[in-house]
């Protein structure tokens, strides 16, 4: 699988502190079914500084382990001004860029930051709205939709890994049909969960809708192309089956770092 979403470089962010997290981290993504990792450091004018050198270390470690390795960022909407929409990193070289939009990103703003991105050649992709948007999700999908933004959802919402509400929201998302692409966004070595999202899903959705989201879409962000949305209404097998696990499914243990 490829994971597009992935703070493994050493010392750049909140992510790997070190040479020895990132080693773990690798060996995490192996067993995790990981092929292809987009290393999205956190921008900052430090972390982008530093990215070149650390980006090309953890390249030649990736590559021992069979795993490629892509250039990325990861942008706060809030922060735009600090950037320099001429060079930014974007997703494996491609025109998409992962953004954060954050809790508090009022519809104004949003708007702003997409046309910011768009006057530039960008398409942005939205960083785990399950985490951001819980008593605004709807709207603030339907505007990202109108606007064009692509949305990824993090394994661990689906896991659990953040708690019963983000599971929930995530698989409103998915019952939806907004959810375009899932990735890690894995800070340590326990946040390699894709194997384990990727089982919970075939449980309740078509494998067509799988392999959208874990292997289609994903390809072809790397390689640049559209992405393909999964518009076919749930049954009501699957309305029943999502309602029951979302509220009282097991949750997978809680991560120290929820970053």
């Amino acid at each position: 699988m490829i994971d597009l979403h992935c703070h493994i470089l050493p010392g750049i962010d909140d992510g790997a502190r070190d040479l020895a997290d990132t080693l773990d981290m690798l060996e995490a993504a192996r067993h995790d079914a990981i092929k292809v990792i987009v290393c999205t450091s956190h921008f900052s004018p430090d972390a982008d500084s530093a990215y070149d050198e650390a980006f090309d270390e953890v390249q030649e470690l990736a590559r021992r382990d069979g795993i490629k390795v892509c250039s990325g960022m990861e942008y706060d909407s809030a922060a735009f001004g600090e950037v320099n929409f001429s060079r930014v990193r974007r997703l494996a070289g491609t025109d998409y860029i992962l953004v954060d939009f954050r809790s508090n990103t009022s519809p104004e703003a949003v708007r702003l930051a997409v046309y910011k991105l768009n006057v530039h050649g960008l398409q942005p992709v939205a960083a785990h709205p399950e985490r951001l948007f819980y008593d605004d999700l709807p709207r603030m999908v339907k505007l990202l939709d109108k606007l064009g933004v692509k949305l990824q959802i993090n394994a661990r919402s689906i896991t659990g890994g953040y708690g019963r509400r983000t599971r929930k929201a995530a698989f409103w998302l998915l019952m939806h049909g907004a959810c375009h692409l899932v990735a890690n966004d894995a800070h340590r070595k326990d946040g390699f969960r894709m194997c384990e999202a990727r089982h919970l899903l075939s449980l309740f959705f078509p494998d067509e809708y799988v392999r959208l989201v874990f292997d289609e879409n994903p390809a072809a962000l790397v390689a640049g192309q559209p992405l393909n949305s999964f518009r076919t209404a749930p049954t009501l097998r699957q309305r029943i089956g999502v309602w029951f696990f979302t509220r009282f499914g097991k949750c997978s243990k809680r991560h120290k770092k929820e970053a």
